[in-house]
């Protein structure tokens, strides 16, 4: 299934003071090079067919999305229009990014070997943990078949923009 917007994801906050969990972006804007650092988050999507997904979440917010939206070890965040999305040519997997919209970075530049290593590592760890935020994943084997279909679908991500909801 896919994110959609009013749906609410789940993730552990230890994903703010993972080190190899921030990721650099780079892209062309308006004949320039550009860059920025975002925070790679493994999140279960909350809804009738738990599914995990890949969120991107910009440097200069993830405090304020930390301090707003976390409760002990467990985050809560509700997919609305300040998140965009990028998605594979068969609309079968999707990543969201929260981030200031004026950047326009196309959808391959979140999607690479180092983001989908970090997506399956993600999704073991929160499978682990299923304990400690609150049993948002039903089954551990979730998180890896997850985590297979995400590698497998990492070239089907083309130079498209990221879109908003």
């Amino acid at each position: 299934m896919l994110v959609e917007k009013g749906d609410s994801l789940t993730f552990t906050v230890d994903a703010f003071s993972d080190k190899s969990a921030v990721v650099t972006v780079e892209w062309s804007q308006r004949l320039s090079k550009r860059s920025a650092k975002y925070v790679q988050v493994t999140a279960a999507t909350i809804s009738k067919t738990p599914s995990l997904t890949m969120l991107f979440i910009a440097k200069p917010l993830a405090d304020a999305i930390k301090t707003a939206n976390c409760k002990g070890a467990k985050c809560t965040i509700k997919v609305d229009g300040r998140i965009q999305y990028g998605q594979n040519s068969e609309k079968t997997m999707r990543f969201l990014v929260l981030h200031d919209k004026s950047n326009k970075p196309f959808q391959h530049r979140f999607v690479n070997t180092s983001t989908l290593s970090t997506f399956a590592s993600g999704a073991e760890m929160l499978a682990k943990q299923v304990d400690s935020v609150g049993g948002i994943i039903p089954q551990v084997g979730m998180a890896a078949k997850a985590s297979q279909q995400a590698i497998s679908a990492a070239k089907a991500f083309v130079g498209d923009p990221l879109r908003d909801f």
